[in-house]
């Protein structure tokens, strides 16, 4: 399945979707990012998230990184 594809059925059902699915997304996004300092911001944070133990804290923060599988589908558009 292509990142396209990935990431059209990641927003799709967001809500139910795993971690490992807005990783290996998110994974793929990252180089098609423009600017260093914001691709490494996202590298961190999903460093951190591989990192987070809790489930309710992983589902928290792959909720807070959904902007970047928006920003992704939106360019698709252009």
């Amino acid at each position: 399945m292509s990142l396209e594809d990935r990431a059209r059925s990641l927003a799709a059902d967001f809500d139910n979707a795993s971690a490992q699915d807005v990783l290996s997304v998110l994974d793929g996004v990252i180089p098609l990012l423009r600017s260093e300092p914001v691709a490494a911001y996202l590298q961190k944070k999903l460093d951190g998230l591989r990192d987070e133990a809790d489930e309710s804290e992983r589902r928290s923060k792959c909720a807070a990184l959904r902007p970047y599988v928006d920003w992704y589908l939106q360019g698709l558009q252009e």
